[in-house]
């Protein structure tokens, strides 16, 4: 994969202090990819087993060691977990569809 792809670019940027960790990754070069990655192994299994199942091909790949989905033929990561939280590139027809559909776009914190 390229990490130079335009549409990466400010995610790479953001990824960057881990440089410790190769570009680009298969789920299967670390251990436990679940645990030690930087983000809670719920939120790993948020975006590679349940949205990552969804997909005609396994995207699922480590982005600078952090858990991620990869499309296999553009390389644009479309989602991205971090700590608690996950990422998603969605197109604006698509977030639009989502908002009306009553997706919010902010976290809200409960308790």
């Amino acid at each position: 994969m390229n990490e130079l792809i335009k549409a990466n670019i400010n995610v790479m940027k953001y990824l960057g202090e881990r440089k410790n960790h190769p570009a680009f990754a298969l789920p299967n070069s670390v251990p436990d990819p679940y645990y030690q990655q930087g983000s809670h192994p719920d939120v790993v299994e948020r975006i590679w087993d349940q949205l990552g199942a969804s997909l005609p091909k396994d995207c699922r790949c480590l982005v600078y060691g952090v858990p991620a989905l990869v499309h296999p033929k553009s390389g644009i990561i479309f989602a991205l977990s971090r700590g608690t939280n996950y990422f998603l590139r969605l197109s604006e027809k698509i977030i639009d569809e989502a908002i009306k559909s009553g997706a919010e776009t902010h976290i809200k914190w409960v308790g």
